[in-house]
């Protein structure tokens, strides 16, 4: 099956690795200076670092409200374990909670249980994460990170494609789709 991404369309290969129909992807240049973001279709871009610059942040906190659904997890695009690498130490005291707030639209969303924080073998969003937190904490290394929501004509959320490059690093680009909907 092709998705659309604002991207371009791309395929799911095996275990939800992504092919572009295009060739691979790079990281977006743009997202060193300040985090990238669309709002009509959700996509965040940004650069991840053990010593993030101060103001690199700033523009991005807003609150919107969306309805929790029973059964569904609140997704974050930008989860809360990487605002340390977004974020410096001396700013923590500062109110930095509402980007990372489970009323935040613009970092939210409903996402499945098994999408969102994996069962058994299946991979979650929640698992590329820890890679990434793991990756940075060890190899002291930035990291870009690209999360998009992908939607059918319908505006039906199909799933969330996901691309990590680490930089001075030998360690391979993940690029995947973690669909929505996932059978146990």
């Amino acid at each position: 099956m092709e998705y659309k991404s604002k991207r371009g369309p791309f395929t799911v290969i095996n275990e939800y690795f992504v092919e572009f129909k295009n060739g691979p992807i790079e990281p977006n240049v743009k997202a060193k200076e300040k985090p990238q973001n669309t709002v009509d279709s959700i996509m965040w871009q940004v650069v991840l670092k053990k010593n993030p610059d101060p103001n690199y942040f700033d523009e991005v906190y807003e609150r919107v409200n969306i309805p929790k659904q029973d059964g569904i997890d609140k997704g974050h695009f930008i989860p809360k374990q990487f605002m340390k690498y977004l974020i410096p130490n001396y700013r923590k005291d500062e109110d930095n909670t509402g980007f990372t707030h489970k009323d935040n639209g613009f970092n939210i969303s409903n996402q499945s249980v098994v999408s969102n924080r994996g069962y058994k073998k299946i991979k979650g969003q929640l698992q590329y994460e820890q890679e990434i937190v793991d990756h940075i904490e060890k190899q002291k290394t930035d990291v870009y990170y690209e999360i998009e929501e992908i939607k059918n004509e319908d505006d039906n959320v199909l799933g969330r494609r996901i691309f990590i490059h680490f930089y001075d690093s030998n360690e391979k680009n993940i690029h995947i789709f973690i669909p929505e909907k996932i059978e146990r």
